[in-house]
């Protein structure tokens, strides 16, 4: 089964959780899974600019995709929300969704972004069947990439 885990990450803290579930997906499995980074323009968190996707992964090769991104006051970031919206077509496809924030509670943004994250998803045609969020600034962190791995690897 090819899994193709699809990110925003502007920090580097979405990419080092998709690197680790990538990790987790070829150890445990044996199969190969490849990280695809959507790219924009403008879409730093404080840029009040119009964001332009420069980079648009495609996916149509992909049987189950994991999606991740970070929050960005207190929602889905505007590149990922962008990318689902309009370029997105996961019908069929199994998927699983990660967000990642800097809060330690997920009431402060995760919840609320991981909801709009699974909404868009289902919207794009897409099987969301496993969801987690990695707070960032959590002493637990280190455990909830490990236990956001194994959801993963149930997509």
């Amino acid at each position: 089964m090819a899994t193709g885990i699809l990110i925003y990450s502007y920090s580097g803290n979405t990419l080092a959780v998709a690197e680790r579930i990538k990790a987790a997906i070829e150890v445990t499995t044996g199969e190969q899974a490849k990280i695809e980074r959507i790219m924009a323009e403008n879409a730093g968190p404080n840029s009040g600019n119009p964001i332009i996707l420069k980079d648009i992964p495609r996916i149509d090769q992909y049987d189950r995709l994991i999606i991740g991104a970070p929050i960005n006051a207190f929602s889905l970031c505007r590149a990922m929300t962008m990318y689902l919206s309009g370029h997105a077509e996961f019908s069929g496809k199994h998927v699983g969704c990660f967000i990642t924030q800097h809060f330690k509670h997920s009431f402060l943004g995760g919840s609320n972004g991981l909801k709009q994250m699974v909404g868009l998803c289902e919207k794009a045609g897409g099987e969301v069947e496993q969801t987690a969020i990695i707070h960032w600034s959590s002493p637990k962190r280190e455990a909830e990439i490990d236990d956001a791995a194994a959801l993963m690897l149930k997509v």
